[in-house]
C-alpha cells in the first residue's frame, strides 16, 4: 500500500494558540504537528459539512448534491440533517406520493 506524501507548510501562530496546540498535543500523546494536522481535518470536515447544511437550508443544492459537498455519504448526510436541526426539502408532489404510498404498502410475514 502507498503511504500519504505530506506536504510541508509554514504558519505562523499566536501565542494563544501555539500554547493551546502545545497542551492539546501533550494530552493527546502526539507530537505537535500531529496534533495541527488532526484539528485542521476535523476543521476541514467541519466547514464542509457545514456548507453544505447551509446550501440545503438555503435549496440551493438539492440532497445528494450536499453530500457530496460535505464530501461524506449520503447517508451520513442524512444523519447530520437530524442532528442540525435542518428539515429535509422534499418537494410537495413528491411528499403527497410518498403519504399515498404510504397506505398502500402490503404487510408482509415475518
Amino acid at each position: 500500500m502507498k503511504k500519504k506524501e505530506n506536504k510541508v507548510s509554514t504558519l505562523r501562530l499566536s501565542d494563544n494558540v501555539s500554547k493551546s496546540m502545545h497542551l492539546i498535543s501533550k494530552e493527546e500523546n502526539l507530537t505537535k504537528s500531529d496534533a495541527i494536522r488532526m484539528l485542521l481535518e476535523k476543521s476541514i470536515k467541519e466547514y464542509y459539512l457545514k456548507k453544505a447544511l447551509s446550501l440545503y437550508e438555503k435549496e440551493e443544492i438539492d440532497f445528494s448534491t450536499a453530500a457530496e459537498v460535505a464530501k461524506i455519504s449520503v447517508r451520513d448526510f442524512l444523519e447530520e440533517l437530524k442532528r442540525s436541526g435542518v428539515g429535509l426539502n422534499i418537494p410537495l408532489e413528491m411528499s403527497e406520493i410518498g403519504f399515498k404510498n404510504l397506505g398502500n404498502k402490503k404487510k408482509f410475514k415475518k
